[in-house]
């Protein structure tokens, strides 16, 4: 994440944010993501029936989780299979 950052945010400006998906591995990537400037969105996956959907969040705050789901959703390569509101 450091090397992205200093190359891709920092050294080219061609990205405004990092965004690292925290699936709860137990390797500390998720503290060494944060600690390098990357907003760090906690998810899961989960099944539901036969399909399998990835479950982002929790948040402690409504907006916080609506402003996280727009930037991801706005990012063009994930979109989302069901929202709750």
């Amino acid at each position: 994440v450091t090397q992205i950052r200093n190359r891709l945010v920092d050294g080219a400006g061609l990205v405004d944010e990092l965004i690292v998906l925290d699936d709860r591995s137990t390797d500390d990537s998720a503290i060494a993501a944060r600690r390098a400037g990357a907003t760090v969105v906690p998810i899961d996956v989960v099944q539901l029936g036969e399909t399998w959907r990835v479950q982002v969040g929790p948040w402690a705050h409504r907006d916080d989780a609506m402003a996280t789901a727009d930037r991801i959703i706005g990012t063009g390569s994930v979109k989302p299979i069901t929202v709750l509101r």
